[in-house]
């Protein structure tokens, strides 16, 4: 098998389950409060995305997660390398 493909698998399988994970955390944390789950998450779900003013709040608040992941994955990828022979202060061992 292609090692690019099992990268991209892993990393689709990788984020798929860590969704699921965080929405069945949410659930039971929901369903121990004693609030009904799917009128809950129905909620959630409209009050972010159901009306165009939600849409706008939840970008406006997800941008800078996102930028910061962006950052995170550039940094990893080569930035940190690119500091290290710049200034030199970085003592990482993965270097």
């Amino acid at each position: 098998m292609n090692n690019q493909y099992y990268q991209w698998v892993s990393s689709i399988v990788l984020a798929v389950t860590n969704i699921s994970l965080a929405f069945f955390a949410c659930a039971i944390v929901l369903w121990l409060s004693g609030v009904n789950v799917g009128d809950a998450i129905s909620q959630i779900y409209y009050g972010a995305f159901g009306t165009q003013e939600g849409q706008g709040y939840t970008l406006y608040y997800a941008t800078n997660f996102i930028f910061s992941g962006l950052l995170s994955l550039q940094l990893t990828n080569n930035g940190l390398k690119l500091l290290k022979e710049i200034y030199g202060f970085f003592n990482f061992s993965i270097m």
